[in-house]
């Protein structure tokens, strides 16, 4: 979800007709975490799951889109890792055999097979969610999305929210059920940042475009000029 006290967000939106071709965005591990919402007997439990990776694309002309995502089931977080005098903690026990397994499960995957568009907006998910070895289809309503333009390396990044609810015993996850309810709200946050390629051609160091960064420019940079003055470049 992304935060808007990042200074790595620009206010500027970038417009989203702008682009005409597909382009490709890798998911940004640091403001993506999906979260979910379950019911316990007197209250709602939150948690999220604080490692994602994977990547979107998204064809602004055509209207078409897709995203992949990979979640380590062992990130779980809902705010209880210590287990103090206890036995274990929620979110060991979490992990066990009983709920996300992820000794034998360690990762689940969300791949979408139809994305919906309202207008320029893209605005409903269609996809397979993976999770105990388990498949089935889910679908998602996106609350918001935008893009902006990343200040630093000035390449586009787009996020959204997205919402949606799944029966866990559905995947197998049958647990506790029903003290602790079957039916889990999820929300995805997902920030992703456009894909670079550094095109070197025979124009010589520093020419080529697009720029990851200065950062990185200068060590691209300095290697070339390595590499010609050993007569590989």
């Amino acid at each position: 979800i992304a935060d808007p006290a990042d200074p790595r967000i620009d206010d500027a939106a970038v417009p989203f007709a702008a682009a005409a071709a597909p382009e490709s965005f890798t998911v940004d591990p640091y403001h993506t975490f999906p979260n979910f919402m379950i019911e316990r007997p007197v209250s709602v439990m939150f948690g999220r799951f604080n490692k994602t990776s994977g990547k979107v694309t998204l064809d602004r002309a055509a209207k078409t889109a897709s995203d992949e995502l990979n979640i380590e089931a062992a990130s779980i977080d809902t705010g209880d890792n210590d287990k103090g005098s206890r036995p274990r903690s929620r979110d060991e026990h979490l992990r066990a055999a009983d709920f996300f397994n992820v000794a034998e499960f360690p990762r689940m995957t969300f791949k979408s097979t139809k994305v919906g568009f309202a207008g320029d907006l893209p605005r409903t998910v269609e996809g397979n969610l993976t999770l105990l070895g388990v498949t089935r289809p889910v679908s998602l309503t996106i609350e918001s999305f935008r893009c902006a333009q990343n200040p630093f390396n000035k390449q586009p990044m787009c996020g959204g929210n997205a919402v949606g609810r799944i029966k866990r015993s559905d995947f197998g996850m049958k647990a506790m059920i029903p003290m602790v309810g079957d039916d889990l709200a999820l929300v995805r946050g997902v920030v992703a940042e456009g894909e670079d390629e550094i095109h070197i051609g025979r124009a010589g160091p520093g020419k080529f475009v697009p720029i990851l960064g200065a950062k990185l420019r200068r060590i691209v940079v300095e290697v070339l000029q390595e590499l010609q003055c050993i007569g590989m470049y």
